[in-house]
């Protein structure tokens, strides 16, 4: 806990931030992609706990989502 303490981490992520800059400049069309997907998962997740939790029904109620479904 200590290490967490002194910002140990925060000085490491300074140390390599031009690596990491570079990672991204050259890989980053394909973290658009990855992004895409992961945020697809994610929300198939949250539908499936819904699901799972019988709890798909509030979002019915939620009245944004009335509104713009139904106008």
């Amino acid at each position: 806990m200590a290490v967490y303490s002194l910002g140990l981490p925060f000085l490491a992520t300074s140390l390599f931030s031009d690596r990491v800059l570079s990672f991204f400049r050259k890989r980053g069309r394909l973290f658009g992609y990855f992004n895409a997907v992961v945020s697809l998962l994610l929300l198939l997740l949250l539908l499936g706990i819904l699901v799972f939790t019988q709890n798909l029904g509030q979002l019915a109620n939620f009245g944004l989502l009335n509104y713009l479904l139904l106008n």
